[in-house]
């Protein structure tokens, strides 16, 4: 099998964790004056009400339509994973 060049890392994930994966839909969409969508520079990621997987997704696609005056311009994918429990895996 030929190498692919890629290698694979391993990170610390503490129970209570949210990882947040997005496609460049989301960080392309731009608002009337044509700025693109910052994640980072939202208040939705720091919001505790949204510190649930399902309830993260509906508020970052929310907060994306509001910035975009609900015009998609691109396919997005949202997923949002929660490390629960105490128990250590692997």
């Amino acid at each position: 099998m030929k190498e692919s060049g890629r290698t694979a890392a391993r990170a610390g994930w503490l129970p209570g964790a949210l990882l947040l994966l997005i496609t460049d839909g989301v960080t392309e969409a731009r608002n009337r004056t044509g700025t693109f969508y910052d994640p980072c520079a939202s208040a939705v990621l720091t919001d505790a009400r949204f510190m649930d997987p399902g309830g993260l997704v509906h508020a970052v696609t929310a907060d994306v339509a509001r910035w975009s005056g609900d015009g998609h311009q691109d396919d997005m994918s949202i997923l949002a994973v929660a490390r629960r429990g105490g128990h250590r895996l692997g």
